[in-house]
Order: C-alpha cells, then structure tokens, then sequence
C-alpha cells in the first residue's frame, strides 16, 4: 500500500458466519484495510485473522485513521445505530454501504456518498441513489471438487432463515413425490434452530434421508454431496448458493431474480408466483417466491443419476472469475 493511497476501514465480525467470512475476505483481498471487530455474542471472535496493526480498538480510531467507511449490510453490532456513518461524514470521511435487501434499515442512506449493490435486486432497489453494482467475491476458503453425477443432494437448513425461507418444509412435503430411488438427501439442521422445523425433521421417516443435526464447520460444508438443493424464497443476494456453486456442486434453487442471472438455468426450480412479505424491523415489503413441492420433486427427478460435470467445472471457471483479486479494481474505483 503507498502512501498516498487511500485507506478503507469496516465495523466487522471476525466469525464464521457469512458476514464474517465476507469481512474477512474482503480484507485478505486487500479491499478494506482496517477494522474495528464488533462483539458477536453468537459465535467466537477469530482476532488472528487480521494483523494486529490493522486491529483498531475502538471505533473513534478506526475514524480516524481511515478515509473511506465501508458499512456492510447494516451498522454492526446495532443495525438501527447509524451514528458511526454521522460522525464519518462530520469528519469529511467518504462513507460507502454494502446494503443486503431485505435487512438493511433505509433510514440513513442519505448519509452514503455510494451504495456498492451485491446483487442486481439491490442495484434495482438502491438506482435512484448513487449506487452501482459490484459482484460480491467468490469464496476463496471454498474448495473446489469436481462432481460427476447427482446422487447425494444436499440440504442446509441452519436456522430455517427468517420466515422460514430456506425451504426446507417445501422439500419435506416434496419427500413422498420424489419418485427416484438410487439417490440420498442429507438434511443438515442446527440444533438451536426454529422448534417447527426440528419437529419436522424428526418426523421423516423417509430412508433415502439422513438427517444431521449439529453444527456443520464452514469448512465441512461443501466438500461432501453433489447437489444443492436450496429452494430458498426471497433475498437478492445468497452466500450459500455461491459457496456451492463455487464448490463445484450442481445448484437447485428457485428460479427467480436474481440468482437466475448467474446460476445455470437448467437446475433451477420453477416458481409459481410471488408474494409480499412485510420485513417489520425495516419497513418493507419484499417479493418472496412459491415453490411447490411437486415442482421441487419433478427437478430432483429430473436430475438423480444425471451427469452434471460440465455444471461442476462452470462453477469452477464462475469462482475464478469473480475472485477477490479479480474484483478488486472494482471495489477501489469506489472505495478509494
């Protein structure tokens, strides 16, 4: 870094959750340059991810030594305390968002010099601000592995996601319509997930099915089974699907915008209309998709024992593509 470089900065979590794993990507890349890491009362802090000269200890100093505020998602650890933004722009600091959706608050975007959108449903939403849209990294903690044929398809259900959009009870029902027998599906569910949905769960008596119920490390995630299958319902952008996809496993999601932009089409799900959701902690109604059942269980059908390996190997070549050094000229041209 020279010296007349302008320095990024980032209120973060350094925990292997997405927006940790995001942060700590972003900066392994060279894209944000100092952090201030936020308590996360959920999961363990991973200090030595960052050096420490890069570490501020608070948040007036990560102010102060840096040029540009990069805000991903939501002010951390209090989505709703915008303050930090307030007192940037007091000190003429540049001050960038990197929103998500359906879950960051619109109450302060006057406060952005740029909005960063990570997909296109953020760039439709976010146009009649200053704003642009800039791919969101591939993994690069993901290991790629060559898939051959669709046998064992993959379920993480982890929390459910909020108003249980991950569709894991649409492929419950879609169990008994799945008329392929050589094929297995792992349901993986934590066990401090949504009561409803662990019910439901423990009640499959389908033996095609494991269910596996613990907390799956990041780096267990997409080293084991050939398909994804995640028919999740609404948001714009979706680490998951990118994980798998990047994995080299063949990717079962809804088809809707816009993840049907970048995934291969021929997996995905059909869906069958929308409808609104109001998200009330931000004051929005957002568009989440129907998928039935049977539409999920004539795709999984449709694929087991297909060869996917042209799929496996796209999603090899998508994650070289869109990787943090690929992307990083991108990033500065606003950042900096």
């Amino acid at each position: 870094m020279t010296d007349k470089q302008k320095i990024v900065g980032a209120v973060i979590y350094s925990t292997k959750s997405g927006l940790g794993i995001l942060a700590k990507q972003l900066y392994d890349a060279g894209i944000i340059d100092k952090v201030f890491i936020a308590e996360n009362k959920k999961f363990e802090a991973h200090i030595e991810w960052y050096k420490l000269e890069d570490i501020c200890v608070s948040r007036s100093q990560l102010i102060k030594e840096i040029d540009t505020l990069l805000i991903i998602e939501a002010p951390m650890p209090n989505p709703f305390d915008w303050g930090i933004a307030t007192t940037a722009k007091y000190l003429g600091k540049r001050v960038v968002l990197m929103p998500m959706y359906e879950s960051t608050p619109r109450s302060s975007l006057n406060l952005m010099d740029h909005i960063i959108c990570p997909s296109l449903l953020d760039l439709e939403y976010y146009r009649k601000f200053n704003s642009s849209f800039v791919q969101v990294p591939s993994q690069n903690e993901v290991v790629w592995g060559l898939r051959e044929h669709a046998r064992i398809f993959v379920h993480n259900v982890g929390h459910g996601g909020i108003f249980s959009r991950n569709g894991t009870a649409e492929i419950i029902r879609a169990l008994p319509m799945i008329k392929a027998t050589d094929i297995k599906i792992v349901i993986r569910i934590q066990p401090d997930a949504d009561e409803d949905l662990i019910k439901l769960t423990e009640e499959i008596k389908d033996p095609r099915v494991e269910v596996v119920t613990r907390h799956v490390p990041f780096d267990e995630l997409w080293g084991y089974g050939d398909v994804f299958l995640f028919p999740e319902k609404f948001n714009g952008l979706s680490l998951p699907l990118q994980e798998a996809h990047a994995a080299g496993m063949l990717v079962m999601a809804g088809d809707r915008f816009p993840i049907n932009t970048w995934l291969p089409k021929p997996p995905l799900i059909k869906v069958s209309g929308d409808y609104l959701i109001d998200i009330p902690w931000i004051g929005i109604n957002i568009k989440s998709a129907v998928i039935k059942p049977e539409d999920i269980a004539k795709k999984v059908d449709n694929w087991a024992g297909q060869n996917i390996e042209e799929l496996s190997l796209a999603g090899k070549k998508w994650a070289r593509e869109n990787s943090a050094d690929k992307l990083k000229g991108e990033y500065d041209k606003v950042l900096r």
